[in-house]
């Protein structure tokens, strides 16, 4: 009885929890229950939400085995964490002891959620190393087709980007190239394009993950204007320190307000960043769109 007591005490989930917390993925839902046991499905379906945002995944996964309708038997599960945790393991260079079999009986919990673990820590090493792949076939392909003429900075873009660059370059064309106002003329040569581009598609990726682990919201459901919540800030905080205007008092204490302007300011300062870094990735892109 003291055995069952101390085991139920071991927590090995909070860990986990807090290992996919950066990722911000909204399902399924990361709960203590689940991950007392998590089934296989659970797995399946954390990992598409990973590979739904980041793509850190699908390079490694068999297409047949991303759609949960084709993984409907023990032995695919056990193959599709296999491939998994092999993968994880090089990419965190460790050994991750788990069975892949004992995590589709669900026998092993507090291992499985070390799997876990390692898989939300090893999402920005995957996606490095998809970009790294996906570069080096670009450069290959480049090279295979010297003799019929260079490649392009589109042809390089789109097939490391796929069809929804294809898409924003037609909106482009369509809107007098308004989406890229600052490109410019490419001097560089074949083989300087060749040898940057590992290094830009790879800059560029790791500025999208970072973006996606920051808390701003850069998509919100209800546009709002930055101007106008910094004077509503303004407004509550005279509200607060001139008592004889006859408005409502904020429900807002002063130190609520304190904090609040302490936010937006940090908030505009981080967005400023982000800006900058952002023109130096498009700078490095537009290089092979010339």
């Amino acid at each position: 009885m003291s055995d069952v007591s101390h085991a139920q005490e071991v927590d090995f989930w909070s860990e986990t929890i807090k290992s996919f917390q950066p990722l911000g993925l909204t399902y399924p839902e990361i709960t203590v229950k689940r991950l007392q046991k998590p089934p296989f499905r659970f797995i399946f379906d954390i990992v598409s939400a990973i590979n739904a945002r980041y793509a850190a995944y699908l390079h490694v996964l068999p297409a047949a085995l991303t759609d949960s309708a084709n993984v409907d038997s023990k032995e695919k599960k056990i193959e599709y964490l296999r491939i998994l945790i092999d993968y994880v393991g090089r990419l965190l260079n460790r050994t991750i002891s788990v069975n892949p079999k004992k995590i589709v009986t669900g026998s092993e919990p507090e291992k499985t959620n070390i799997f876990l673990q390692c898989l939300a820590k090893a999402c920005g090493l995957a996606q490095e190393d998809r970009a790294q792949t996906k570069a080096k076939e670009v450069c290959a392909h480049s090279e295979g087709k010297n003799n019929a003429g260079p490649s392009t900075g589109k042809e390089v873009a789109k097939t490391f980007l796929g069809d929804s660059f294809s898409c924003s370059l037609q909106e482009a064309a369509l809107q007098g190239h308004e989406l890229l106002p600052r490109r410019r003329k490419n001097s560089l040569t074949e083989r300087q394009r060749q040898e940057s581009c590992t290094q830009v598609l790879a800059n560029s990726k790791a500025f999208s993950l970072k973006l996606s682990a920051l808390s701003i919201n850069l998509k919100p459901n209800e546009p709002q204007d930055i101007k106008e919540v910094g004077k509503a800030i303004v407004r509550m905080w005279r509200e607060q320190q001139n008592p004889n205007m006859e408005l409502t008092s904020s429900p807002l204490a002063q130190d609520a307000l304190e904090i609040a302007i302490r936010r937006q300011i940090e908030r505009l300062k981080q967005i400023q960043e982000l800006i900058k870094e952002n023109d130096v990735i498009l700078d490095s892109l537009e290089t092979f769109l010339a």
